[in-house]
């Protein structure tokens, strides 16, 4: 499948065949992975080349399990303060900033802005909105989806659940961990016009955590956020 439901899951599978470039990324991209790599959970919860080898469609399905209570699991992990003081950070750049408020644009705006971006291949809004990394892995899946001569129909049809799961201070700026579940429509046709991948009743429920990552010297509050990466905690069938 080739949809933006669980694509996602490749990452380390494309990051080096990209040919982008990191340029001054570079520190974060860096820093989050050593994070991630000295942290069992986190790591967990983005270990996406597990992801990919447990798949078994022409894409990437959702890995096979639900990861309840991330926030708290997470919150056992950490400094108690840690995320207020991600969140601090971020008010010394961004006086207005507002977690509820932030997570109701994320819902309303900035998820559904991003998930409908890569159904229509829009690569200029996804070199907007993306970190290089999390760029580099959905530019390559969608050249690879032209290659193969497919077209995406899914429709993403509800987005609910929208919740912060941790905030991380790292040297070049905050980083937000963010879980959401969206319910999908997932059509995927060859160039027959033959469903290869789901159908009109193929409606799933699919749990994600994403990382955003916000650069401390951007002051216009929207522009300065990028998706540093992608994760898949869990599907379920809608019947």
């Amino acid at each position: 499948m080739f949809s933006i439901f669980s694509v996602l899951g490749v990452a380390h599978e494309y990051r080096d065949t990209t040919g982008v470039e990191l340029h001054s990324s570079a520190k974060f991209s860096k820093q989050w992975e050593n994070f991630k790599n000295n942290n069992r959970f986190i790591n967990g919860m983005f270990d996406l080349k597990r992801q990919y080898d447990e798949s078994d469609s022409v894409g990437v399905r959702a890995v096979r399990f639900v990861t309840d209570g991330v926030s708290n699991v997470v919150g056992s992990m950490l400094t108690p303060n840690e995320t207020s003081q991600t969140l601090e950070a971020i008010v010394k750049v961004d006086k207005d900033f507002e977690p509820e408020a932030f997570l109701k644009e994320l819902k309303l705006e900035i998820i559904p802005t991003i998930l409908e971006g890569f159904l229509r291949s829009d690569m200029d809004l996804l070199r907007e909105w993306c970190h290089d990394r999390s760029y580099g892995v959905l530019s390559a899946l969608l050249t690879q989806q032209q290659q193969l001569g497919l077209t995406n129909l899914s429709k993403v049809l509800e987005l609910s659940d929208v919740d912060l799961v941790m905030g991380k201070m790292m040297e070049p700026g905050p980083v937000l961990i963010i879980s959401f579940s969206a319910q999908q429509l997932t059509k995927i046709v060859n160039k027959k016009g033959e469903v290869v991948e789901g159908g009109e009743e193929s409606i799933q429920n699919n749990r994600y955590v994403w990382a955003l990552c916000r650069d401390q010297t951007i002051f216009d509050a929207r522009s300065a956020w990028r998706i540093l990466e992608f994760g898949i905690l869990g599907k379920e069938e809608m019947v």
